[in-house]
C-alpha cells in the first residue's frame, strides 16, 4: 500500500485490546508496527499518517 494512502482507526469501543475496549491512545502501537515495516521511525510514519488526514478531509 502506498504510504500516502495508509490511515489509522480504532474502531472502539467494539473492538479488545488487552481484554479491554479499544481507545484512540492504543494506535501506536499500529503507528510503531507500520513504521516497522516501512522502515522508518514512529515519528516520521505518525506525520505521514497525519498528512494522509488532512489530504483526505482538507
Amino acid at each position: 500500500m502506498p504510504r500516502d494512502r495508509i490511515l489509522t482507526e480504532t474502531d472502539g469501543p467494539f473492538t479488545q485490546t488487552e481484554s479491554r475496549p479499544s481507545f484512540p491512545c492504543d494506535v501506536s502501537a499500529t503507528v510503531e508496527t507500520l513504521a516497522s515495516l516501512a522502515g522508518t521511525d514512529s515519528p516520521t510514519m505518525a506525520r505521514q499518517i497525519t498528512s494522509n488526514l488532512r489530504a483526505l478531509v482538507g
